[in-house]
């Protein structure tokens, strides 16, 4: 340390070995460190630190020797990371092996996710312990762990009301290598709205299953953004469920027949689910023309704690 701080020997050759590795990341850390917290300082502040008299003149930090990844563009914290975020992250891109987190040498990028699956278990236990109050425990104890590290529950369940209603939901891996992919499958009605109005009762029940995608580095601890598409089949009353055939009109969509659904939704607090859905129908057969129609719905969401 002293020969990288003071200039007392060779640090060349008194940083080198395997074994000090843990050790030379966290002295660049804490180098880099006060670099940036004096470089912040009046131009006016009296200090005998001489690193710190270096960073107030502009000067860059000393990079410990044998040091993957020391770029001191990464060094500075971004906009609106917290100083935790900003050290771990610099930790692992400085090699440095998050070994108590149960990672592997090479999976420092995942050094936020482990730490908050940590703390969301202890929270857990804590929240199961409150009976009376769970469910307020349990949502603060969510939009808490997520302004550390967003990760998406293993299951989101919804329910929305618009064009149709639709029962669904998706499961995921809150913490693996493809936490943006998940599966998702819903039960739909489609034409409900004629039920209570007049003239006949035209409407269509269908089942889908497909892939949802999460964009998670846009997402939020206040909103998360999710894209789907699911193939499915409806058994419709505009045919008798198949038996009679399709009419050419603007019912065919109430028809029995396979459907794609692809939609966009917006979750707000994990409770709220604002959602466009656009509903293709291929054509098939002498009775059944291509069809579509989009339709915006709203309605509920929950979750799993993980």
């Amino acid at each position: 340390m002293r020969a990288v701080v003071d200039g007392v020997g060779d640090s060349n050759a008194l940083c080198r070995g395997d074994d000090l590795a843990p050790t030379r990341a966290l002295l660049q850390l804490a180098i880099e460190r006060l670099y940036l917290r004096c470089s912040t300082l009046p131009p006016n502040t009296r200090t005998e630190h001489a690193h710190c008299r270096r960073a107030m003149a502009g000067e860059a930090a000393p990079h410990v020797p044998h040091l993957p990844g020391v770029d001191d563009e990464d060094a500075a914290r971004r906009d609106g990371e917290a100083a935790v975020a900003h050290a771990v992250r610099r930790l692992a891109q400085l090699g440095f092996h998050f070994r108590g987190l149960g990672l592997d040498s090479d999976e420092g990028s995942r050094a936020m996710l482990a730490i908050r699956q940590r703390l969301s278990d202890m929270g857990g236990r804590f929240v199961d312990e409150q009976p009376s109050t769970r469910q307020t425990f349990d949502a603060l104890l969510r939009y808490s762990m997520n302004t550390i590290a967003y990760a998406p529950p293993r299951f989101i369940g919804h329910v929305t009301v618009g064009r149709h209603i639709e029962l669904g939901g998706s499961l995921g891996s809150p913490f693996g290598r493809v936490r943006w992919l998940r599966a998702t499958g819903a039960l739909s009605i489609l034409g409900f709205e004629s039920a209570i109005a007049a003239g006949p009762t035209r409407m269509a029940f269908g089942a889908s299953l497909g892939l949802e995608l999460e964009p998670i580095p846009m997402n939020r601890p206040l909103y998360q953004l999710r894209f789907g598409a699911r193939a499915g089949f409806a058994l419709g009353t505009n045919d008798d469920a198949g038996s009679d055939p399709c009419a050419d009109d603007e019912h065919a969509r109430l028809c029995t027949r396979a459907f794609v659904d692809t939609y966009l939704a917006l979750a707000i607090a994990e409770l709220v689910r604002l959602q466009v859905s656009a509903l293709f129908y291929p054509g098939y057969g002498r009775d059944q023309r291509f069809t579509w129609f989009v339709g915006p719905s709203v309605g509920v969401q929950f979750r799993s704690r993980l």
